[in-house]
């Protein structure tokens, strides 16, 4: 999966809040730890665990955190709506 870090040009075209934070994915590969629990180009991941993620170097601390044999639970953004995936190695 590529992220990327949401910028207000990204913002404005995904309809997110002015103040809304994260990474958009830009890609995902096919049958990849990514794509299994159904993460699509344009969720915008807001949280790892309980740790919220604004830049691409937040998230990849957060995930650096978690054992991803055992999996981890991003909280991500949808076209508007909130949702939860369990990622896993």
């Amino acid at each position: 999966m590529q992220l990327q870090n949401v910028t207000q040009g990204i913002a404005a075209r995904l309809r997110l809040q002015s103040d809304e934070q994260g990474d958009v994915a830009t890609q995902v590969e096919p049958a990849s730890m990514a794509e299994k629990p159904g993460i699509r180009p344009g969720d915008v991941v807001v949280a790892v665990g309980p740790d919220r993620v604004a830049t691409l170097s937040e998230f990849r601390e957060a995930l650096a955190r978690h054992e991803l044999e055992k999996g981890v639970r991003l909280r991500l953004r949808t076209e508007g709506m909130q949702r939860f995936v369990f990622l896993k190695r």
